[in-house]
This record gives C-alpha cells, sequence and structure tokens, in this order.
C-alpha cells in the first residue's frame, strides 16, 4: 500500500467551480446566499477546496461549511439522502485539505455560506493518486496474524498427538 502523493500536480483534477452574488434588497442589505450542493458523485476521498467571499473583509476568516453527504439505503430513493457525514468548517481564501473516511465509494458535498457574505467563489480539486488506506493495512495485519496464529495452533494439535501417542 503507497502513501498518496499529495505534492504531485498530476494527481489533482479540477472538479467544480462555483460562483454566486446574493441578490441585493438595498444598498446596504442584501438576501442571504442560499445553501449549494455539487453536481459531482465524488470518488476520492481526498479533496483540496479554496473559498473566497466577493466583496469580503480582510480581516473575515469564517467561509461556512462543507459537508459530505451519502447515499444510504433505506430511504427508498436513491439520492444522496444523508445528512452531513462530516461538517468541515472553510476558512477563507486559503486551500485546504480534506480527508474524508472511506465510508462509501460515492458521496457528494453541500456547502452552507454565512449570511453576511455579499458573494463568492469555490474551487474544488480532487485527488486521484495513489490512496493507503489505513483500514486495508489492518485488515491485511490481521488476517497475517490469523494465519499465523492458525498454523501455530496446528502445530501444538500435531505435538500434543504426538506426545500422547508415545
Amino acid at each position: 500500500m503507497q502513501l498518496p502523493s499529495l505534492e504531485v500536480s498530476e494527481y489533482w483534477s479540477h472538479l467544480w467551480s462555483y460562483e454566486k452574488e446574493a441578490l441585493k434588497l438595498t444598498r446596504n442589505n442584501h438576501d442571504p446566499l442560499e445553501d449549494v450542493d455539487c453536481p459531482h458523485e465524488i470518488e476520492s476521498h481526498v479533496v483540496a477546496l479554496a473559498i473566497s467571499a466577493i466583496r469580503g473583509k480582510s480581516y473575515w476568516r469564517f467561509g461556512g461549511f462543507m459537508n459530505q453527504k451519502l447515499k444510504v439505503g433505506f430511504s427508498g430513493i436513491r439520492t444522496f439522502d444523508s445528512d452531513a457525514v462530516s461538517k468541515q468548517r472553510l476558512y477563507l481564501n486559503r486551500w485546504q485539505l480534506f480527508v474524508f473516511p472511506k465510508l462509501t465509494e460515492k458521496y457528494t458535498l453541500s456547502f452552507e455560506f454565512p449570511f453576511w457574505f455579499e458573494g463568492v467563489i469555490l474551487d474544488l480539486m480532487v485527488y486521484g493518486g495513489p490512496h493507503y488506506d489505513p483500514l486495508e493495512s489492518d485488515v491485511g495485519y490481521l488476517k497475517g496474524s490469523t494465519d499465523y496464529n492458525r498454523a501455530l495452533i496446528e502445530q501444538v494439535q500435531l505435538n500434543t498427538e504426538d506426545l500422547l501417542n508415545r
């Protein structure tokens, strides 16, 4: 199992961009931005995201929340119908790396923006290079341990039978 090579630019691909300005009601008032769902199903469990506020203040740091949403089999409709499995805080004007647990093969993301944002720009990148899954590593270790223990038990049984037959 190979560790991810996050520094290799060829392993990253741009998946989605989103830009939206809030509806101005008056000179100093606007409608809050609505939550938005990424229109793509994502297979990679490593993503990077950058978010910026249009006409944002230089001291603003908080950029809202990103939610991982999964398909669950008990709703009757094959949609991404779960609530946020993983709710991540977003920070403005920087790339953030997110590693989601591999609970399903595909998932989608939704985004919540602060009510004071007059507009937002989002860029989402997905990692497509080699992955390291610690759970698979643990399963391999446990399987090897089980095989080893089974061989030891068989050896003890053979030795015990040999001693009893003497």
